[in-house]
Parts: C-alpha cells; structure tokens; sequence
C-alpha cells in the first residue's frame, strides 16, 4: 500500500514539475520505469535552483550598475547565457534594459578647422646644357717655366742679364721660323723687339725663348710683356683664350745711393752750341712739345735749347716718374748742344748711370749721344757714345767709374744731331753718379 501511494505521489509531483517548467521535451510514456522519474525529478529540482540563483545575480548586478557611476573605462558585463536545459524561465524581474547610459559617452571635439596653406612654389632645377667643346686653337702657348731670371730677381742699374723662358706648344699648328718672339709694352729694357725663330715647334713640343736685357737705371720694379707672333703678324700667348701675354719682372737697386744728381745741378752746367753758349731753363717751363709751326719753336730749332722736364712722356709711349734733362741740338747740320758740369772727385764704386732717346712724337728724331770727361788740367776723353733714333726704344748707360777713384774729374753731356735738327729733341733721363 505504502509502495503504491509513494508512486502516486511521485507521479503526482512530475506532473506539477513538468507543467511548471513547460518543457518542449518529449513526453513521458507509461512504459518509463520508476528510476528514470526519479532521475527526471532531481533534474527539474537542480534546474529550478540553478534559474533561482541566475535570477539573483542578475538583480545583483542591476543594483551594482544603478550605484556606481559609468566612467569611460568601465567595460559593460556580458549577459551570462541561459541554461540550455528544459526547465521553466523564471518571471522577469520587471527591471530597465541596460541602456547606452552604461556606455563610456564619447565626447565630440570640436573639429579643428584647417586653414589650407598653399605649397611653396618650389622652381624646378633647371637641368645645365651639355658644355659645348671649345675647339683648341690654331696658335696656342703654355708657360711651363722661368728656365732663368724669376720674378722679382735684383740687379744693379745697368746691369745685363739673360731671361729665358720654357713655353710649350699647346695649339694644333706648328710654329716656323716665321713665327716670332715680340715685345708687347711696358719696359724694353734694352731688348730688340722682334726674336725670329731658329726652328721649327710642333703641336706639344716645348721650346725655350731666351732674351738678353739690361737693368733700366731708374730703381724699382721693371716689367715687359712678350707675345709670340704667326707669319701672318697675329699676336697670340697663353690663357683660356690664348692672349695673354708672358712677361720679364725685375728689380733695380742702385749700388748704394746717389753721390750726384745731374739733373738737380742743370744750370751749374755751362751750355752751348756751335754759336756758343745758350740759357738754362731750370724751371721745367715745357718747350719741347711747342708746335712746330709757332715762332718760338723754329728760334728753338735754329739756336738749340735744355731744359729740365718733370715726369717726361718719351718715345716707348711712357710718362716716365723720373727727372730729365730735355735737349735740342742747333739747326745747323751736325749741330751740337753739350752741358759742361762742374769738376767732381771720384769714389772707388762709383757709377755714372742714365737712360737715353727720344721724347714722344718726334718720328724724325735721330742723334748721337756723347759721354766725355776731363781730368782736371788735362785733355777730354769719352767714356761711350750712343747712336738713337725714334724706334720706341731707350737706352740704359752704365759705366763704372772706379778707374777714375781719387781724382777730380768734369763730366761733359753731348747730343749731335745726324743731319737735320728736326724733331731731335732727346733726353738724359736721371743721369746721376751712383754710389
């Protein structure tokens, strides 16, 4: 009897369990056995305590979430899933959805507003041409180097002395002896002006050019130019575009000093021509370059005349910064002017130097230097003569006087003209006794 009321009411509470919980399951059949209810009803009792306790930590967490603020780095918890068995939900607590007040709330920026900057105009590379090749010239000149006499070399007034140069031939035409070595401007001192070729140069040879020269009498530095010169006279040199020239630079020093001045004592001279004696002009009033035509200038010619000339402009086209005495011989053929100085006792070392020639602009210029002197009681001798003409070269004289150390000696300027008198008028310039 027990047996069989224990099985009603087994019965009696799956039934009740089962309508509770709504299961979709399938339904039981009068065959099942009394175990496998038994097995049924524990299952449904577990799984009404495990919605139970779902229940619960739900609305746990909903007050959780309702008390403490939402901050942005707060993460929202995950629904926990439902159990996937056939028990009844429970009744939903009647609680509000999580809503997006539980999310972190973004918040907007301002969108900055973006001023557009226009890009700097950058100028494209410009992209070079391709250089054109320059096409070697025909007549073309390398200095390759002073064999002799460097620039800046010393010497004494006067004194000769060989320059030679080492140049090669860098163009594509050979040079013949047509071709030459020609002086350009600045000082000649004392060269010829045109050098001839003794051979033949060929493109890439080297050809050394030697020039003897004299030390102008004037101190200080002295330079030349020189050119070379094809056999049609074109002038060309070294340089990118081969015309430049090459050059002789030197420094002259005087032994010591100057002992006499000349030109400082003109009127202590006595001057005279074949009709005698004649004024001085110490006053450097210019006569010379009088116009031919005037009056003055044919008394001039016909009577002979000196005169001391500062800063004289003579035949090589140069104004000189030195003194000269400035002559004219008388017109008369072979006339003659001469300047007779007052006696003067003679060093050893001493010189007596001067450069002589034409002044500028006078084409018909041709005379004859004369240097004499006289022992004191004794007759006139020469110490050199020197023919010039107007060929834009000068002179330089140098002579040593040392022979004469001890004695009292006058010393006698003489210019004669070869011919006629016209456009003689010539120059001592800085004539001096050097010590």
């Amino acid at each position: 009897m027990k047996q069989k009321i224990l099985f009603i009411l087994s019965f009696f509470f799956l039934g009740m369990a089962l309508t509770a919980c709504n299961t979709s399951g399938s339904k039981s059949t009068a065959t099942q056995d009394i175990p496998a209810i038994h097995t049924q009803v524990a299952a449904t009792i577990i799984a009404e305590r495990t919605q139970q306790a779902g229940a619960e930590a739900i609305a746990k967490l909903t007050e959780i979430a309702r008390s403490t603020p939402t901050t942005a780095s707060q993460v929202v918890p995950t629904q926990a899933s439902q159990p996937t068995d056939t028990s009844v939900p429970p009744t939903p607590t009647e609680t509000q959805a999580p809503t997006a007040t539980l999310m972190p709330t973004a918040t907007l920026m301002p969108t900055p507003t973006v001023t557009p900057v226009p890009p700097t105009a950058v100028p494209p590379t410009p992209i070079p041409p391709k250089p054109t090749a320059k096409p070697v010239p025909c007549n073309w000149a390398l200095f390759v180097k002073d064999v002799s006499v460097p620039d800046g070399t010393v010497f004494i007034a006067g004194n000769e002395f060989t320059k030679t140069w080492r140049i090669q031939n860098i163009g594509t035409c050979k040079w013949t002896r047509e071709y030459a070595w020609v002086f350009q401007s600045g000082s000649q001192m004392g060269a010829d002006k045109t050098y001839l070729l003794e051979e033949t140069i060929e493109p890439g040879e080297t050809w050394d050019v030697s020039v003897t020269f004299t030390a102008p009498s004037s101190e200080g530095i002295h330079v030349g130019y020189w050119k070379l010169r094809n056999q049609n006279g074109n002038s060309f040199g070294m340089g990118s575009d081969a015309d430049e020239a090459f050059w002789v630079k030197i420094k002259v020093a005087n032994p010591s000093g100057v002992a006499y001045n000349f030109s400082n004592h003109v009127c202590d001279a006595t001057w005279r021509t074949k009709d005698g004696q004649i004024p001085c002009t110490p006053d450097g009033s210019p006569r010379w370059d009088v116009p031919k035509t005037e009056n003055a200038a044919s008394e001039i010619l016909e009577a002979g005349y000196v005169e001391v000339v500062n800063s004289p402009k003579i035949e090589t086209g140069r104004k000189e910064d030195e003194v000269a005495i400035v002559v004219h011989p008388d017109g008369s053929d072979e006339g003659i002017i001469s300047g007779r100085f007052p006696l003067r006792k003679i060093q050893a070392g001493d010189w007596f130097q001067a450069a002589i020639g034409c002044m500028y602009d006078n084409p018909k210029c041709n005379v004859t230097f004369k240097l004499e002197y006289q022992l004191e009681g004794g007759k006139v001798q020469s110490l050199g003569t020197w023919k010039q003409k107007y060929d834009g070269s000068i002179q330089n004289i140098d002579i040593d006087l040392s022979f004469l150390a001890g004695k009292r000696v006058v010393f006698i300027l003489t210019v004669q003209n070869n011919g006629s008198s016209e456009g003689d008028w010539v120059f001592w310039l800085h004539p001096r006794i050097a010590r």
